[in-house]
């Protein structure tokens, strides 16, 4: 299923964590074409805001979005038992193997290398969004 595309099931909630405009604007375009229901941060700060306000069904994070940034702003919201269970995902630049075991640390469930190809976002939206 990808989003709600009925009027009897409600739209996933994703949470967008970028610094970057024209990817943040490219994936909220995106997801949102697919019926998901999409919300934008542009900073750290705000996107913690947004878990708390909006409860969303999954995050999607930039590794380097300030001054929050995503090992610590997964960090708070999986101490927290209300936003533990929130799947979130990271969008860097590289794919090293450091990072990666990093964020599994964290819980992190996947990583989405940028400038990411439609198909990935999307595969990832309807596979983490749903659980």
């Amino acid at each position: 299923m990808r989003g709600a595309n009925s009027n009897c099931v409600m739209a996933k909630k994703i949470l967008i964590g970028c610094g970057d405009n024209s990817l943040q604007n490219r994936a909220e375009k995106l997801l949102s074409d697919e019926g998901y229901q999409v919300y934008a941060a542009k900073s750290g700060i705000e996107a913690l805001v947004a878990v708390a306000n909006i409860r969303p069904d999954l995050v999607f994070i930039d590794m380097l979005l300030p001054p929050v940034k995503a090992h610590p702003f997964c960090l708070l919201i999986k101490q927290n038992i209300e936003f533990r269970s929130i799947p979130v995902v990271t969008f860097s630049k590289t794919a090293g193997i450091r990072e990666r075991a990093r964020s599994a640390s964290l819980s992190i469930i996947d990583h989405i290398v940028t400038p990411f190809e439609d198909r990935e976002l999307l595969r990832v939206a309807d596979q983490y969004a749903n659980i």
